[in-house]
């Protein structure tokens, strides 16, 4: 008896022996052949590995977060996101995930989420320039001009020569001294509202993988510039002054009193409130405006941009759809609701809905740059480059385009293209 169970033991030994090792070894193993395919852009692959590795070891943070990584350079942000949440309940306080759950809030357009996990990097670490940069990009698309000034100027505090933060307070200070050109007048603020902001192709803002030993660091393609939101919003619109939109609301208040029926001053007054941040009197205006005239597919197109705004995709895609039903000629509905499906990170429907935007006006250079972009995340970089080409061709100054398809030849190796066009990014208007 005593033999058996002396040989019992033995046995038992030998299989934790060979148990244990997978449960920490082997998941080591995946997440540095997950790395391996991450740093040759074959994102798809380095999930399978990250995948495998938190089967192994489901309280690994960095296959968490390494996954996220993937996840966000694949277009899927919410997949990002959730992954990134996973790696901070493994690991809390780690500025790093909070700043890099930041970026794919961000592309999402869940501004506040962003600016929550930015200020969580930055009680980490004070001195994180890139956060505030990024948190006052996120509240400068919240139409809270005063806040992102703030924080631009922190940034620049911290890091004097920080390019971004200072180009970007540039543009923020421009933009709100533009009075006359924006918010001043009922056609301008009606058709700043019907247009719907391109995602920016800011991928290459994530920060550095895997925290463990054997990680290649920081995963920036070398050169490539950090995301600058404000210097250009993908769709070439002046953003009303917000300082001053009270102004546009008594002047459509008075235009409202005379007609209360006005459908143009219902969607004037509704794109003034949205920059004010006062969502429900927007969404009332813009509603009010479809029910009195429910043929006019801007007030579907401004409904929808609103909802886009506060980061719901479905509602938006909703209202862009009913925008081109009632319109089937109408370009902006069909390039409203592509980047509405670019958020979600469905991009083979946003592509389909540029061709589409394309289609009706092709001399449009945001619609290029925006199916550029949706593109390049697919990897599709040689249709990705001739988009921003054609972008290009159509505005030379279009300082975006420089930059993203630099980051497309960076991506195929064109390393002499890539850093002449991002010399011509600098060197362009806009």
């Amino acid at each position: 008896m005593k033999t058996l169970r002396l040989a019992w033991l033995i046995a038992l030994v030998a299989l934790l022996a060979l148990v244990k090792p997978c449960s920490g070894g082997d998941a080591s193993v995946f997440i540095a052949r997950g790395n391996d395919s991450y740093k040759r852009g074959q994102y798809e692959k380095a999930i399978e590995d990250y995948t495998k590795a938190i089967k192994l070891e489901p309280g690994n943070s960095s296959a968490y977060y390494d996954r996220g990584n993937a996840y966000f350079k694949r277009g899927e942000f919410g997949k990002a996101v959730d992954d990134y949440t996973l790696a901070l309940t493994y690991k809390a306080g780690d500025g790093e995930t909070y700043y890099n759950r930041g970026l794919a809030n961000f592309e999402l357009h869940r501004y506040d989420d962003a600016i929550r996990d930015y200020t969580g990097a930055i009680r980490i670490n004070a001195r994180d320039a890139g956060s505030y940069n990024n948190r006052g990009n996120a509240y400068f698309k919240k139409g809270q001009y005063r806040e992102a000034l703030k924080d631009y100027d922190k940034a620049i505090d911290l890091k004097p020569d920080y390019v971004k933060a200072l180009n970007n307070r540039k543009t923020l200070l421009a933009k709100v001294k533009k009075t006359d050109e924006t918010v001043g007048g009922q056609r301008t603020a009606d058709a700043d509202a019907g247009r719907s902001r391109n995602p920016a192709d800011g991928s290459a803002a994530l920060r550095k993988f895997s925290r463990d030993k054997g990680s290649s660091g920081n995963p920036k393609s070398p050169g490539t510039p950090a995301k600058s939101v404000p210097s250009h919003d993908g769709s070439g619109r002046e953003l009303p002054a917000v300082w001053h939109a009270e102004d546009a609301v008594k002047k459509f208040d008075a235009a409202l009193k005379e007609n209360q029926g006005d459908v143009e001053a219902l969607n004037g007054r509704g794109a003034a409130y949205a920059k004010m941040g006062l969502y429900e009197e927007a969404e009332a205006d813009f509603t009010e405006a479809i029910r009195i005239r429910p043929d006019f597919s801007r007030s579907y197109n401004n409904l929808g941009k609103l909802f886009a705004d506060k980061g719901d995709f479905d509602r938006a895609i909703s209202e862009f759809t009913r925008a081109v039903r009632v319109d089937t000629g109408d370009a902006e509905g069909y390039f409203n609701r592509g980047n509405a499906y670019a958020g979600k990170g469905w991009l083979d429907q946003a592509i389909s809905d540029y061709d589409g935007a394309i289609s009706l006006k092709p001399g449009k250079a945001e619609y290029y740059f925006s199916r550029g972009n949706a593109c390049s995340k697919v990897q599709r970089y040689d249709e990705a480059i001739s988009d921003y080409t054609r972008a290009l061709e159509i505005d030379p100054g279009f300082s975006k385009a420089y930059n993203n398809r630099g980051n497309a030849y960076y991506r195929k190796g064109l390393l002499k293209e890539a850093t002449a066009d991002w010399k011509k990014k600098g060197e362009s208007g806009h």
